[in-house]
């Protein structure tokens, strides 16, 4: 019997090593691919065999998000980025990206901002591309002591946002190959209110859970005010402070306002979210309380956050908020990426080491 497993073994090893990749099956070849998690497996194995490179789609990449390592200025062209997929650390040379403020979150472009001639453009690090993008009509003070853009929207209409001075938020928009952006100036309370481009408008939240202003993009004319939603937590016992981050995320065609408490980093396992629709059915807008988002998943940074749906992708979990949070157990501030399920309304911290990642935006690796 013994001897009949060594020959088995010995059967197998002979067999594989007579077998190549250009023999697996176009079936199982599609398993293969469609169960690949990390941009970067799929560009190996798309690099493996020239009889698979026409089979395989760049359109078929994974659309996993990945978290970018964002320092405020990147004098280097060298942009470190988090997978999620692979609980890994990349590092990614791109040239174009040197001397350039970048800033998302995105669908596979960073917006570029050049510290040295103050132009901007949509940057793709994972294929170097760079589209070119109008000059903005501001002072060069302001471009060189204060302006820090950032992208809130990304397709055919490019939209941006930025403050120009203290609690001077501009909102700007162009359609791409267009040479001027529509730009308008709104004062608000806090430099963390939410905004975000949807449906041809700019929403931006006044102050922290406070009423929600819909502006036309195009003429910066006010259209309609959202008033601020009933509070969920308004009576939550043991918070310190019902002050929190106040979000506008584009999700599936609708305008989701996802509202987290501040007063959770002294509770490792716990977190506070209030999720809401934008509802116009009867022709006056307000804010709707939502208790599932069902197949999607939302992921916020400090500021922005954006949408994905969840296509059975293993390891995620749909009806979920992925998010970092800041704990202080009395020993120093430590950093965990943490998942907030919605329905149970309870906190995972996820096992991965993301203590050295900044705030930076989340991004979704595009190959096109």
């Amino acid at each position: 019997m013994e001897g009949s497993v060594h020959k088995l073994d010995s059967d197998c090893r002979i067999a594989m090593a007579k077998t190549s990749l250009n023999d697996l099956p176009h079936d199982l070849f599609f398993l293969v691919i469609t169960n690949l998690l990390d941009v970067f497996d799929f560009v190996r194995v798309r690099a493996t065999c020239k009889r698979w490179r026409p089979l395989i789609s760049l359109s078929d990449s994974p659309r996993l998000p990945w978290i970018f390592n964002r320092r405020l200025i990147s004098f280097s062209a060298n942009l470190e980025f988090y997978s999620l997929a692979s609980g890994k650390f990349h590092t990614i040379h791109v040239p174009k990206a040197s001397d350039k403020f970048l800033a998302g979150p995105s669908h596979g472009y960073l917006l570029a901002f050049d510290t040295r001639c103050f132009t901007l453009s949509l940057l793709n690090p994972f294929t170097c591309n760079e589209i070119p993008l109008p000059p903005l009509e501001l002072k060069w003070s302001t471009l060189s002591s204060y302006f820090r853009p950032e992208l809130i929207c990304t397709g055919e209409v490019v939209a941006i946002s930025g403050f120009t001075s203290q609690k001077f938020l501009m909102l700007a928009s162009c359609r791409l190959g267009e040479n001027k952006w529509m730009a308008v100036e709104r004062q608000v309370r806090t430099n963390f209110v939410g905004r975000s481009y949807y449906k041809g408008m700019f929403f931006v939240n006044e102050s922290e859970m406070g009423a929600t202003t819909a502006i036309d993009s195009t003429t910066g004319v006010a259209m309609f005010s959202v008033p601020a939603p009933v509070r969920q937590h308004s009576n939550l016992e043991g918070s310190p402070e019902l002050r929190g981050f106040d979000y506008l995320v584009e999700s599936s065609g609708e305008l989701l306002r996802v509202f987290r408490l501040w007063g959770d980093y002294k509770i490792l396992k716990n977190a506070y979210f209030e999720i809401y629709r934008l509802d116009c059915a009867d022709g006056e807008p307000r804010w709707v309380n939502v208790n599932s988002i069902g197949d999607r998943m939302l992921f916020l940074d400090s500021v922005h956050g954006l949408s994905l749906m969840n296509t059975g992708v293993q390891g995620l979990k749909r009806n979920s908020i992925y998010f970092m949070k800041l704990f202080n157990g009395g020993n120093g501030w430590s950093k965990f990426l943490c998942r907030y399920d919605i329905i149970e309304t309870r906190t995972e911290v996820l096992p991965f080491d993301v203590q050295k990642l900044g705030d930076g935006p989340w991004i979704v690796p595009s190959l096109q």
